[in-house]
């Protein structure tokens, strides 16, 4: 369960869901003495949040204010619209691939002279 709620990610469906997902897992935790802080739950909200959210976390992360579990449904969700709307009314959220498919220069002349070949 604590791995599961420290690897969340959110990949769409709403980050009010998200949220409320991962604090259920979080109060899961407490009747096995394994509780979690309502900072700490901030903090791996914070961290579940693709990209898109960027800029967010980084103005939380500077602001002198920590915000309690409400406050942080309520401003991702007003985050989510905010993005949203400066995209035209929908996100896609691209998973980070932790593979690079990167070709090594000499791959790429290879493959450009393979094709000049077929011309």
């Amino acid at each position: 369960m604590i791995k599961q709620l420290v690897t969340e990610r959110y990949h769409g469906g709403g980050v009010r869901d998200h949220i409320l997902r991962m604090s259920n897992m979080a109060s899961k935790l407490k009747p096995m003495d394994l509780g979690i802080t309502d900072d700490f739950l901030v903090h791996l909200v914070m961290a579940s949040l693709p990209k898109q959210f960027d800029n967010f976390i980084v103005n939380y992360n500077i602001s002198p204010e920590k915000w309690k579990f409400e406050k942080l449904i309520a401003n991702c969700v007003q985050e989510e619209e905010r993005i949203k709307e400066s995209n035209g009314g929908s996100i896609n959220y691209v998973k980070d691939n932790k593979k690079k498919n990167h070709k090594s220069p000499t791959s790429k002349a290879k493959q450009s002279q393979h094709l000049l070949q077929q011309q």
